[in-house]
């Protein structure tokens, strides 16, 4: 059976944790929320490349394995 990563939920994580710390942030200081940009873009591009269910090639199903 397939898997995917461990690096690659983690850098997810990691890209959700700093797009919202920089989206408070954002409100203080503003151009903090083009760094947040940044990080949801990055979010996008590997939940559509590497966060997709390896058996089925799903995105919707990958959490049913998580929660």
């Amino acid at each position: 059976m397939k898997y995917i990563p461990g690096k690659d939920i983690n850098l997810g994580l990691i890209f959700t944790v700093l797009f919202g710390i920089t989206i408070v942030g954002g409100f203080v200081k503003w151009p903090l929320f083009i760094l947040a940009g940044i990080f949801l873009l990055s979010y996008i591009v590997l939940d559509r490349n590497r966060l997709k269910c390896p058996n089925c090639g799903n995105n919707y199903s990958i959490f049913r394995y998580y929660l």
